[in-house]
């Protein structure tokens, strides 16, 4: 559900989004992108994980299947 106005503080919730077995973070990175998600760089660096932002601006990441 989008939110009227522009983002002005940290969110309160952060979600992990783990994929499911098979579906790999590759693709599930790939297919939110495709929704309309965008990289976020938290100064991670190699980290297992992507960070991403939805188009409202809400963090959150991609974990690798371990």
């Amino acid at each position: 559900m989008r939110t009227p106005g522009t983002k002005t503080a940290p969110d309160r919730v952060h979600l992990d989004l783990l994929p499911e077995p098979g579906d790999g973070q590759v693709a599930e990175v790939a297919r939110l992108r495709g929704l309309g998600a965008t990289d976020l760089d938290l100064g991670q660096g190699n980290a297992p994980w992507t960070c991403l932002t939805d188009p409202d601006g809400h963090e959150f990441c991609v974990l690798a299947l371990g």
